[in-house]
């Protein structure tokens, strides 16, 4: 950025003035204090900057990065969240394209690796990054079109969801109500349920 207007940024406390008024707010905050105070780190921007990066980049490194790939899962989270999340860890690591791999496939959500499985994967990472991010846009698209075509209930009743404790024959399985309910008045009457 100084290289292309030399002229405007001549001397080092310019530098580090123009690039404080750039900075997020508690590194601003920080830089403009330093700035106040006069003291020695703003008299050099690459003092500034080291100091910056000193006290704000607590960037995941090596076999911190590493462990934190092992506990990384998707979740409810988009595939493109997740693929961003851990590309930037596994840029830190020194891990090979296998482990890698094989770590992405695993902290992927179950419905997208339900979708792989009976698919030849790809050997590298990107290609499964690629291919995940479909499916899972493929997914999305589904559940908004199938959300799309339910119909619109009539005026006065409510749809609700009820979780209730864990079903005593099938422990492994949550027990949801679906519970249409009349909200209209105090006249009408009624709770339809539905178990799934």
């Amino acid at each position: 950025m100084f290289e292309l207007n030399p002229s405007s940024y001549s001397s080092e406390r310019e530098k580090v003035a123009m690039v404080t008024t750039h900075l997020a707010v508690r590194a601003r905050e920080w830089g403009t204090t330093e700035w106040d105070r006069q003291s020695a780190v703003c008299r050099s921007f690459q003092d500034f900057s080291a100091t910056l990066h000193h006290i704000f980049d607590h960037s995941t490194l090596g076999r911190e990065a590493a462990q934190v790939l092992l506990q990384l899962y998707q979740d409810r989270g988009s595939a493109v969240d997740y693929a961003i999340r851990f590309c930037t860890l596994a840029a830190n690591s020194s891990w090979n394209n296998d482990s890698l791999t094989d770590t992405f496939l695993h902290g992927l959500a179950e419905d997208i690796k339900d979708h792989l499985t009976p698919l030849d994967l790809p050997a590298d990472l990107d290609s499964l990054i690629s291919l995940a991010i479909k499916i899972d846009n493929r997914l999305s698209k589904q559940w908004r079109e199938h959300s799309r075509r339910l119909a619109p209930l009539p005026m006065g009743w409510q749809l609700q969801f009820e979780f209730g404790g864990f079903l005593e024959l099938a422990p492994s399985h949550f027990q949801c109500l679906l519970c249409l309910r009349w909200t209209g008045g105090a006249n009408a009457a009624g709770a339809y349920s539905f178990h799934a």
